[in-house]
């Protein structure tokens, strides 16, 4: 009677769920009773008695609606003999999934469950059949997340072999070379000539190896979205002026022609011209690495309608009568480290950044740009970035008398930089202008040395930020708050590593007045503080 009861309990929790065969299984004897047959099924049209055995159904069933590849699988575990294998050593939940040919409703995924119903004869058991596709759906779309995020691991990990390897050929490069000009000069202190010659190709190596260093540090920014658009008001001319005149010499001295068109309406608009600016430079560089002497660059600039009436598009295109790109390159031109030619091969000394760079910077203003080229016959790039108009009464003119420039002597500067060799270089060359130099070594010591002199004892300070003990901007802050007034506005300017735009905000809302980056740039250092020194 109890057995019955268990039967018939777990008989009807089956009947109730989403079970749509139903069928108990005697393994005595091996035969079956339907108990649940969902019309919809293919088993529906076999037209089966109340009771058969149970190997022959399975078999019949698996040949005519199984898809050939899961019939093995099913037949090895739905019979007789197995489930009696399988229940004899304990196992009394059995299940198996299978494809069929797609029934009424079009399903096709179903799992079968055996499990025994009755306690005390682990024979007696019942088979449910239930439909599983929205289960494999599941599975297959976490498969397919799983094998591109599996994907998309190995491509990142393959990408920081490729920049690893490529920035230790590109940093050992220059290094290579400032490092055995240096062996040489050591080797010829007493020969001016070649000395000379030596220091301006460690110069040389140098700053290619500090441009690699900030494409790394800007390609990881924009990466990161740290990076943001400052927009001001400017002037195409203008801009369109400065990018002519940066490489003009040397455009020269490489044998190349430059020429500049332009069929602009409105000279002012909101723009990030830096960004601008290095972009069209960037550009330009570019041409002129693969011009050979002879060739000449094209620079044209023209205004397009924009998407409102406050708008245009600005369309730059800069062409050049170079080497040209195969078809081939063309397509990954814009991806890191992109050469068809390393510096090795092709002699054109380049980092493989710049049109990264470039691409980023263009997608970060929402504009696009493209390039053709054949090999042996130049290249253009094109590019179309939307602006909005600036009113000209923005930019009236604003007549500064000529002054004249700063002397230096007696002026006493008090410099807070933590490194050894950072501060050698700055003493020297600050005292070479003519300042008086105090030096501390960490933010603490130039509170210190500040606070115990006299006011106006020191004209203006000159203070690293990552310092030990105390940083600078804690340094500028107690400054700013110290009791004596006469102290706490003092120029304080920023000189260091940080060289990044959130980093001069950061260093303005420190409470410093200005931001200079490191290495030292020492015109840019001399005319900063003149401009401090008035």
């Amino acid at each position: 009677m109890n057995e019955n009861i268990s039967e018939l309990n777990l008989l009807n929790q089956a009947l109730a769920s989403d079970y749509i065969i139903i069928f108990t299984l005697n393994l005595h004897n091996g035969l079956i009773r339907i108990k649940k047959m969902d019309s919809h099924q293919n088993a529906a049209s076999m037209d089966l008695p109340e009771q058969i055995p149970f190997d022959p159904f399975i078999r019949q069933y698996a040949e005519s609606f199984v898809v050939p590849e899961y019939r093995d699988q099913m037949l090895n575990v739905i019979n007789v003999a197995h489930l009696r294998n399988r229940v004899d050593a304990g196992e009394y939940i059995i299940k198996v999934r299978f494809k069929s040919f797609p029934n009424s409703k079009g399903e096709e995924n179903f799992e079968a469950s055996v499990l025994p119903v009755n306690m005390s004869d682990h024979y007696q058991m019942v088979v449910g059949v239930k439909c599983v596709d929205s289960i494999v759906a599941y599975e297959e779309k976490e498969k397919q997340l799983l094998k591109m995020a599996r994907d998309a691991a190995n491509a990142a990990n393959e990408a920081k072999t490729r920049f690893l390897f490529n920035m230790s050929h590109d940093i050992r490069t220059p290094m290579n070379a400032i490092m055995g000009y240096t062996e040489l000069i050591s080797q010829h202190i007493d020969d001016r000539e070649k000395v000379q010659d030596y220091l301006q190709k460690i110069k040389s190596s140098s700053s290619f190896l500090l441009g690699l260093i900030n494409n790394v540090l800007e390609v990881a920014r924009i990466d990161s979205g740290k990076m943001e658009l400052e927009e001001m008001p400017c002037r195409i001319s203008t801009i369109a002026e400065e990018i002519g005149s940066v490489d003009k010499e040397q455009l020269r001295a490489a044998g190349l022609s430059i020429k500049f068109e332009s069929d602009i309406k409105h000279d002012g608009i909101f723009c990030d011209s830096l960004k601008l600016k290095e972009i069209l430079l960037n550009l330009l560089s570019n041409a002129k690495k693969y011009t050979p002497a002879g060739g000449s660059i094209t620079i044209s600039v023209k205004e397009l309608p924009g998407e409102t009436p406050d708008c245009i598009i600005l369309h730059a295109e800069v062409a050049d009568t170079g080497i040209g790109m195969s078809k081939e390159f063309l397509p990954t031109l814009f991806e890191e480290f992109s050469r068809e030619r390393n510096y090795t091969e092709s002699k054109v000394e380049g980092t493989g950044l710049g049109m990264h760079i470039v691409k980023k910077l263009v997608d970060l203003m929402g504009g696009t740009i493209s390039v053709a080229s054949e090999l042996g016959k130049g290249k253009r790039f094109t590019l179309e970035i939307p602006h909005r108009i600036a009113p000209m009464s923005l930019f009236e003119k604003v007549v500064v008398a000529d002054q004249e420039v700063l002397n230096f002597s007696g002026k006493r500067i008090l410099l807070a930089e933590d490194n050894a060799l950072n501060a050698e270089i700055a003493i020297e060359v600050l005292t070479n202008a003519g300042f008086l130099v105090d030096h501390a070594e960490d933010g603490v010591q130039c509170v210190q040395k500040y606070n115990m002199a006299p006011a106006g004892y020191y004209d203006i300070i000159l203070m690293d930020v990552q310092m030990p003990i105390m940083n600078g901007y804690k340094a500028t802050h107690a400054i700013r708050h110290l009791n004596d007034a006469a102290k706490t506005s003092i120029p304080i300017l920023a000189l260091t590593a940080n060289a990044f735009a959130e980093n001069k905000r950061e260093a303005l809302e420190a409470g410093m007045n200005g931001h200079l980056a490191k290495p030292i740039n020492v015109p840019e250092l001399l005319s900063t503080l003149a401009q401090f020194l008035k």
